[in-house]
């Protein structure tokens, strides 16, 4: 082999393990956080140790909007709020915190130098080596704060644009300060340590879809309500139908709430808007089907109220909740949110419980009494076959 021909091999090699080692150098990490559940990542500073000696924590309030990052450590800490050159901010391995171009605060004594070590391992020429600012953001908008020189823990909130489900941070260079020196009036401390994380973040957050839907849930619930009693008051006239001028009220009091009880088919990701509402819609649709003649028995279809004497089983209503159990199952199987799909077996399981509280130990009295529970049961068994 030429010479010129190794010179070109090595060069090959050596391009390959740089190009390797940026390949692999970053992290890429999928966690997710909710009001209820923050996410917490232990991470070693040193590529060589078992020791994770830093904790990297995120959460969200929903209340505010806002997403907290927090790095916490058993040693000070030290970050860059800025990309900040090295010619720029270090002078004969001194950092004087006016020389940096953001503001931050120190006690007026304090000096702060660049440790050898630290110093011999970045790259060269030092002057022209960018020191990276710790945190890199997608999606988020930072909340004003103090900024120290000198932390026990670093602690940056975000406003979330757009109540945004999904949100990216990126970790990057976070160094060790450690004191070197203490006097009554001023202290003296070294970067003797520093590491660019490289570690992204792909946050998911889970929001709560009945968050701030308090009135709308307590609307749906009232009007709900509502349209029971007045669906269970319409049966009761017309059962009492008997000759034309109380067939002309039961006529007149039915227009009366059809015109009072419109359907609302607006779509809820609040399973407990969206419940209320099926249920209700049902309920309308059984105030519509309602028909009586004098001295004929009475015919429905559709979902109906709860139970009127408290012996009998309610058909219509048993029918209904097998209805919604069934749209509850449609709706799961079209649905890739792992929170909405929670949300709807919980709402499923719900429908079930209150049907089987319901049938308790009745027995039905008539045929479509009983076709009513075997067409229930179909749907609950279908519902725990999918549902899983």
């Amino acid at each position: 082999m030429s010479y010129k021909q190794l010179c070109t091999l090595l060069s090959f090699m050596t391009f390959s393990v740089i190009v390797t080692n940026i390949v692999t150098a970053q992290t890429t990490k999928n966690i997710s956080v909710s009001q209820t559940d923050s996410y917490t990542d232990h991470i070693a500073l040193d590529n060589d140790s078992k020791d994770m000696d830093l904790m990297v924590k995120f959460v969200f309030d929903e209340t505010k909007n806002t997403l907290t990052v927090s790095l916490i450590s058993y040693r000070t800490l030290f970050v860059f709020w800025d990309n900040t050159r090295y010619g720029k901010a270090v002078k004969h391995r001194r950092i004087k915190p006016d020389n940096l171009p953001y503001v931050v605060s120190s006690h007026p004594g304090d000096r702060f130098r660049v440790a050898r070590t630290f110093r011999k391992s970045i790259s060269r020429p030092h002057r022209k080596h960018v020191l990276k600012k710790w945190i890199e953001v997608h999606g988020l908008q930072p909340v004003d704060k103090e900024l120290m020189m000198v932390n026990d823990f670093i602690e940056q909130t975000f406003d979330i644009q757009g109540k945004l489900n999904t949100v990216t941070i990126r970790l990057r260079d976070v160094m060790l300060l450690d004191e070197v020196k203490k006097k009554s009036s001023s202290s003296h401390y070294d970067i003797t340590f520093g590491k660019d994380l490289n570690i992204t973040y792909k946050i998911s957050i889970q929001r709560n879809p009945c968050f701030g839907l308090e009135d709308e849930i307590a609307a749906s619930a009232s009007l709900l309500e509502a349209v029971s009693k007045n669906y269970a008051t319409l049966r009761k006239n017309a059962d009492k139908v008997s000759e034309e001028a109380s067939l002309n009220v039961f006529r007149g009091m039915k227009e009366t709430l059809i015109e009072q009880f419109p359907k609302n088919n607006e779509e809820s990701r609040c399973p407990e808007v969206q419940q209320a509402r099926d249920k209700y819609n049902s309920l309308v649709d059984s105030i519509q089907a309602i028909k009586v003649d004098v001295n004929t028995a009475i015919s429905e279809s559709g979902a109906a109220s709860p139970i009127v004497d408290g012996k009998s089983l309610n058909a219509a209503e048993i029918l209904s909740n097998a209805r919604i159990l069934d749209q509850t199952v449609s709706k799961w199987l079209a649905s890739n949110d792992p929170a909405e799909r929670s949300d709807l077996i919980a709402q499923g399981r719900s429908i079930i419980k209150d049907v089987n509280l319901m049938i308790g130990g009745k027995q039905a009295q008539s045929a479509e009494e009983s076709n009513a529970i075997k067409v229930f049961r179909k749907a609950e068994k279908y519902f725990y076959k999918v549902c899983k």
